[in-house]
C-alpha cells in the first residue's frame, strides 16, 4: 500500500510519496489540502509508479494558478506527460532530476 507523509508551513504542503502517486495517494493528498494552501512540494524521492491520476491532478494543481513543486520525480512522470500531450503546456519546476 502507497503512503505519503505531509507537513504544512504557512501557505505550503509538503509532501513526501513512499510507493505509488496514484488515485489512492491523490485522494490523501487532497485530504490535506486546505484554502489556504498555494504552493504544493512533492518529494518523490521514494516513488516507485506515478500514473496518470497523479500527473492530472499535479497539471491541474499548477494550471489553477498554484505553485508546484517536484523532487526527484520519476522519469515516468515525463513519459506520462508526454502521452498526454502536455509538454507544451506546462513548465516543470523540478529539483534533482537526474
Amino acid at each position: 500500500m502507497n503512503t505519503i507523509n505531509t507537513q504544512k508551513t504557512d501557505s505550503t504542503l509538503d509532501v513526501t510519496v513512499n510507493g505509488a502517486f496514484n488515485l489512492h495517494a491523490r485522494n490523501q493528498v487532497k485530504q490535506h489540502i486546505t484554502a489556504d494552501i498555494e504552493k504544493l512540494s512533492v518529494d518523490f524521492d521514494h516513488c516507485h509508479l506515478i500514473d496518470t491520476k497523479g500527473v492530472v491532478f499535479l497539471f491541474q494543481w499548477q494550471q489553477s494558478g498554484n505553485s508546484l513543486e517536484l523532487t526527484n520525480p520519476p522519469d515516468m512522470l515525463f513519459e506520462i506527460i508526454e502521452l498526454l500531450a502536455l509538454q507544451d503546456h506546462w513548465e516543470l519546476n523540478t529539483a534533482g532530476v537526474n
